[in-house]
């Protein structure tokens, strides 16, 4: 909005933005902030260079292409949201669309990895690219358990439960190599108000029911993308809700059963790691290693399955109820 343009510039003593979500995309931030103090109009990839070079020291050819794939992909319109494994388990079968630029883009990204490994900014974006590639792939592992139950092909529902487990299991490891990103960097500030230990714990209590249950309409609206909170809670009660419904288990039963895990965890955690993984060039490589041979899995056997189902779908039915979300495939053998 250039206030330095403005009639009645002078006048303006301060700036500020009120972001929902911080400790994240530093970027959205920095670009905001300057934008407001620029006479003329900002030229994004001139201020972009210039962002780059401060916030890792130096800007590389292949820093500069691995941005280029991810500017385009994530900072050029379009919104956020949770992950599917973030919200309450649920019959949803849409997958992501698995883009191969975010691949790429990691893939180049982390082809400097010797040059910066000392460089906290930089470990902390090739954390943050790797996790949103792994937890796509989480999601849509969970897509493809549920989509092969109602296909009654048990033993694809079975694969790729274990491939979600797997994938997840990556993205907690990944987390924990950034303290920004530890579940007990905030349930440990909670604790620390207090000096009694049944304080202490109805502290911690209360810090893990902001950001999982909270209350009504609210429950997984604090989603965030933290180890100890994907491996300790997240992955369970997803693990949970699915090996019951590949049991054959009553839904009611099956949601009484998550409500009973939240609420124990709720209580009584457990909030994972407390120190933070020295090594996030091998969770970095790890999760896209596995992402990327599950991505293969995903659409070979996606398009097995709808083929064998004659490859027509008469359409997708929708259902809310209580601010639950169904989604269940309507086939032509069904």
């Amino acid at each position: 909005f250039q206030p330095l343009k403005r009639p009645g510039r002078g006048w303006q003593v301060g700036l500020g933005y009120s972001p929902e979500g911080v400790c994240q995309n530093e970027i959205v931030y920095e670009e905001m902030t300057d934008t407001a103090w620029l006479a003329d109009e900002m030229k994004i990839e001139d201020w972009l260079k210039e962002y780059l070079t401060a916030r890792y020291g130096s800007c590389p050819d292949k820093i500069w292409e691995a941005w280029q794939i991810i500017f385009k992909c994530f900072y050029s319109g379009g919104g956020g949201g949770h992950f599917k494994y973030q919200v309450i388990p649920q019959l949803s079968t849409d997958p992501h669309h698995l883009n191969p630029d975010w691949f790429k883009a990691l893939d180049i990204f982390l082809s400097c990895s010797n040059e910066f490994a000392n460089c906290g900014c930089y470990w902390d974006d090739a954390v943050e690219l790797a996790n949103h590639i792994g937890s796509s792939t989480a999601d849509n592992m969970i897509a493809m358990t549920i989509f092969s139950h109602q296909l009654g092909a048990k033993e694809n529902a079975k694969k790729f439960l274990g491939c979600f487990t797997e994938m997840l299991t990556d993205v907690d490891k990944l987390n924990s190599t950034r303290y920004q990103f530890m579940l007990n960097e905030w349930t440990g500030a909670a604790a620390k108000w207090s000096d009694d230990p049944e304080l202490q714990k109805y502290y911690k209590m209360d810090a893990r029911r902001l950001i999982t249950v909270w209350g009504g309409h609210l429950d997984g609206y604090v989603a965030h993308h933290w180890s100890g909170l994907i491996g300790c809670y997240y992955l369970p009660r997803w693990q949970l809700y699915l090996t019951e419904l590949l049991k054959g288990t009553d839904m009611a039963e099956i949601q009484k059963k998550v409500r009973s895990f939240e609420q124990d965890w709720v209580s009584n955690g457990p909030d994972g790691a407390t120190e933070p993984d020295k090594d996030p060039a091998k969770w970095t490589a790890r999760t896209l290693k596995d992402a990327t041979q599950l991505k293969e899995i995903f659409e070979k056997l996606n398009k097995e399955m709808v083929e064998k189902d004659r490859g027509v779908f008469l359409g997708t039915w929708n259902a809310s109820e209580k601010h639950v979300l169904s989604n269940v495939h309507f086939l032509v053998s069904n």
